[in-house]
């Protein structure tokens, strides 16, 4: 078809050439010989780097990080374009030519939590299979950012490592010890604790030490609390790195994420619902019923966002006692309905703070292109190449979020151009651009 034809008979669009052909470049650098008969020998151009260059080296990272095509099948691409090259060397260029992005990702972590204190942070996580082993991978993310983490755990002490950075410290601040007291330990085990209020120990050595020291261990005070004891410390170290106390964590209901201000996902806090068996023909009405009135009810949630007022957070605060707190006849029922209850204050953070979502789905869309890499290209067989697969994920995220190719940030970064900004940068640049949320007026 022509350049310019119309399709369909309404829609125009312009043909644009893909061009795509191997280039030899044949290198001639003079070559001194000196008066002690030694050589000299030009170096070549800063931008050659291998015996690949930038295109091709282009083409294999947005082809795996972006379009997760596996190795081999970008092998066999190469080759038939008459590239010569190793499934090796493939690997080699993904490892060479990502990791040094690891400096720009962990800023981009640093930068998504200092944003997330105006709106809210949002947190999910998948199986994950490493060295022949299962594993976890996180990810932490808002509507700025995206922040890939693969750990050996699915436990809340890993998730307070990521949220404490590239840091290694530990701190007993208020946070820390509101964090422990939250749990009721043994009154003179917080006492001992809060007697160090201030400290901070720079490294595991330091802790181990500082807990010998006072005889905590598994043994004397139980492996529960030594748990929430390190879990406290982690979260003091973050908090004393640049994250906010106050920031609201949106979960689809893990205790994992039960930390700082909890906030829940409604949509997965529905299925408790829909999960339940009736028994009889009345019980599936009361359940019909019930479900019909929560929705109607999130969609007045949602309404609440756009327009927030006193009034309307006053109604919905009690119309949300009504709705959970009626008497049901199905035993299973009241059961789901007696949690609703228990989770008000998660479920409803929207009231106080209208940016934080209503669901988790923008953490499932994240972490999905990752679980289809997972199932396209296997797990990782190398520490590098798990982190490689976690920068370049990250990355690639965060520029669709912020407007940017990642085909172009990747060329961006190997001709070191820096055309493309920063995007640690671009996070702050772009957060200060949000237009401010709604205040809540009567």
């Amino acid at each position: 078809m022509p350049e310019g034809a119309v399709l369909n008979n309404y829609q125009e669009y312009t043909v644009q050439d893909l061009i795509i052909k191997r280039k030899v470049t044949c290198f001639r650098v003079a070559r001194y010989k000196l008066p002690d008969g030694s050589y000299k020998t030009a170096p070549l151009p800063q931008e050659v780097n291998g015996h690949f260059g930038n295109g091709v080296k282009q083409y294999i990272l947005h082809q795996y990080h972006a379009c997760h095509v596996t190795q081999q099948k970008i092998h066999k691409t190469l080759i038939d374009i008459g590239i010569q090259i190793s499934e090796g060397q493939i690997n080699n260029i993904l490892l060479e030519e990502t990791l040094p992005f690891e400096q720009e990702y962990d800023k981009t972590l640093e930068a998504g939590i200092a944003v997330a204190k105006d709106t809210s942070l949002e947190g999910d996580d998948s199986g994950h299979r490493h060295k022949g082993k299962n594993a976890t991978v996180f990810v932490i993310r808002n509507k700025f950012f995206t922040y890939f983490k693969s750990t050996n755990s699915k436990s809340r002490v890993s998730l307070l490592k990521i949220l404490r950075g590239k840091n290694a410290d530990y701190a007993i601040n208020e946070v820390a010890l509101a964090y422990f007291d939250s749990y009721n330990p043994a009154r003179d085990l917080f006492n001992k604790i809060e007697q160090h209020k201030g400290r901070v120990f720079a490294n595991d050595a330091e802790w181990n030490a500082f807990l010998e020291e006072l005889n905590i261990n598994a043994v004397t005070v139980g492996k529960n609390s030594r748990k929430v004891l390190l879990e406290a410390v982690l979260l003091g170290s973050a908090v004393e790195h640049g994250l906010d106390p106050h920031t609201r964590f949106l979960s689809d209901g893990a205790s994992t994420y039960d930390i700082l201000v909890h906030a829940l996902c409604w949509i997965h806090a529905e299925r408790a619902i829909k999960k339940i068996v009736a028994k009889n023909d009345a019980e599936a009405l009361e359940i019909d019923r019930l479900l019909d009135e929560i929705w109607d009810y999130y969609r007045e949630l949602k309404q609440y966002q756009e327009s927030p007022t006193e009034q309307a957070k006053k109604y919905l605060d009690k119309q949300f006692d009504v709705i959970f707190g009626q008497i049901i006849e199905g035993e299973q029922l009241a059961i789901v309905l007696r949690g609703f209850r228990e989770k008000k204050i998660a479920l409803l953070q929207v009231l106080n703070h209208p940016q934080v979502p209503l669901h988790n789905n923008g953490s499932e869309r994240d972490i999905r292109p990752r679980v289809t890499q997972r199932k396209i290209s296997g797990g990782t067989r190398s520490d590098e190449g798990c982190r490689a697969r976690d920068i370049g994920g990250s990355l690639v995220s965060t520029c669709r979020k912020n407007g940017i190719s990642s085909w172009d940030f990747f060329g961006d970064r190997l001709r070191k151009s820096t055309q493309i900004p920063y995007l640690p940068d671009l996070i702050f640049q772009k957060a200060s651009l949000e237009p401010p949320w709604p205040s809540l007026s009567s």
